[in-house]
């Protein structure tokens, strides 16, 4: 013979299943009238979430707290169910979350005769806000919990509703799915507890910080609060990361590890927008995310050889010398086949345009005026230029063979860059007084900085 109570249990979830549609439109409208409520007082929020217990959750419930023996009937059962519907407001920060409860108090300023909290605009909807609050739960960690009830065509309808910030939603499920909801047997130990608390400070020390960088960025005027260089760089450089792993899994079934990569084309996308000592980026966030979801859409064969729209045919030789070798390997390297691949499909440009431009901004960085700026004491400015155009034909013709990727690692530009301002200073500058002098050395010198960089970049 069947147990009476399952029986008992079986009615409740009936009632339950036959509103449950309807039980599931009033929270919505409920999650509206709540957003509007916070809206109206100049409060952002992340959301409203709403749910109606599941029949699963029920059954559960009543056997675990032993509702049938509390009430006499399944339809009181359900009726006396606390959070039948579920209502949780989502801030962003903890500090937030007493900051929506005032709004509560301010808008439910009515009572009625049961003492709850009600507005006249919104009939048949009552929030228990003299309940203490903060309430501590079981684990002993604070909540904003509020008791409600709406009555839906004369009937009384319980809810629950809970006002969390992200650091705790994120918390609250954490610990429902890995302790609470855990039906294997645990030993809630000192070590155990301990553990979870540390977990859980750290989390409320990242909400602080948050918090703090939001309002300190908050405060700043438009200019001071553009976001920092190397943040952006990363920034960019992770989300071309992801961006390029998802398509190579999706088209060749693995992921290699390029952040390296990233790191460079971000960078580069980046660099042309330094002046003055300041940075101001030409590429947005909405203008990158616009990028990646273009990127997204389109097919990116990582086994195709690449080509130029037309013919590559720079003016000057540290172009012609590294481009040239760039284009012969391109096909035979897998890193650098994916960088320009990479490349291609973020600049605006044709692939000639592209691989042109990268090539003069990487021309750019070992002949801008600054390293070479102490021999205009000794030379004039036609024989300046005669000397940087030696020192960067030498300078291709090494990073030609050495031919990895690491030639435009940034790191190793920034070496790079380095030793030619020293190498002009103390070596030519200080030495060298004529064009004649200079022809006569420049072989031996030059072989001396190749070997210099090669040694401390490439070994």
């Amino acid at each position: 013979m069947r147990l009476e109570l399952f029986q008992t249990i079986d009615d409740s979830l009936k009632i339950l299943n036959d509103n449950f549609e309807k039980y599931h439109l009033v929270a919505e409208q409920m999650a509206k009238q709540i957003h509007d409520i916070i809206s109206s007082y100049n409060k952002e929020i992340i959301g409203v979430n709403t749910r109606v217990k599941s029949a699963e959750s029920l059954r559960e419930k009543i056997i675990r707290n032993k509702l049938y023996k509390q009430y006499d009937t399944p339809e009181e059962i359900v009726s006396n169910l606390s959070d039948l519907i579920g209502i949780m407001i989502e801030c962003r920060f903890v500090n937030e979350e007493a900051e929506i409860l005032n709004i509560l108090r301010a808008y439910f300023n009515q009572k009625n005769e049961r003492e709850c909290s009600y507005n006249p605009e919104i009939p048949d909807f009552y929030l228990d806000l003299d309940m203490e609050q903060p309430q501590v739960q079981k684990n002993g960690l604070e909540v904003y919990r509020i008791d409600g009830y709406l009555l839906i065509d004369g009937v009384k309808v319980n809810f629950e509703l809970q006002i969390k910030s992200l650091i705790h939603s994120f918390w609250s499920e954490v610990e429902h799915k890995v302790v609470y909801k855990n039906n294997n047997y645990i030993l809630i130990n000192d070590f155990l507890n301990n553990m979870l608390k540390s977990v859980y400070d750290s989390l409320i020390g990242i909400d602080n910080q948050i918090r703090l960088i939001y309002e300190h960025v908050n405060t700043l005027g438009n200019r001071e609060a553009t976001i920092g260089e190397s943040t952006f760089k990363r920034v960019v450089a992770k989300a071309i990361n992801d961006m390029f792993s998802d398509k190579m899994e999706e088209e060749m079934g693995f992921i290699i590890d390029f952040k390296k990569t990233c790191d460079i084309l971000s960078d580069y996308i980046l660099r042309g927008n330094e002046s003055s000592g300041i940075f101001y980026p030409r590429i947005t966030l909405s203008d990158l995310v616009e990028k990646i979801q273009d990127i997204k859409s389109r097919k990116v064969d990582f086994e195709a050889s690449l080509s130029l729209e037309g013919v590559y045919a720079p003016r000057d030789a540290f172009s012609r010398i590294l481009g040239e070798k760039l284009i012969q390997i391109w096909d035979k390297d897998f890193e650098w086949n994916l960088f320009f691949k990479m490349l291609f499909q973020i600049e605006p440009g044709n692939n000639l345009e592209d691989f042109t431009l990268f090539i003069f901004s990487l021309k750019s960085r070992f002949s801008d005026d600054k390293l070479y700026e102490d021999l205009y004491d000794y030379f004039t400015r036609e024989e300046v230029y005669l000397i940087k155009e030696d020192i960067l034909e030498k300078l291709a013709n090494m990073l030609a063979e050495v031919e990895s990727i690491e030639i435009i690692y940034e790191d190793n530009i920034e070496t790079i860059c380095t030793k030619i301002y020293h190498f002009v200073k103390y070596n030519i500058a200080s030495d060298i007084n004529s064009v004649k002098l200079w022809n006569a050395y420049k072989e031996t010198m030059l072989t001396e900085l190749m070997h210099s960089i090669v040694n401390a970049c490439f070994k």
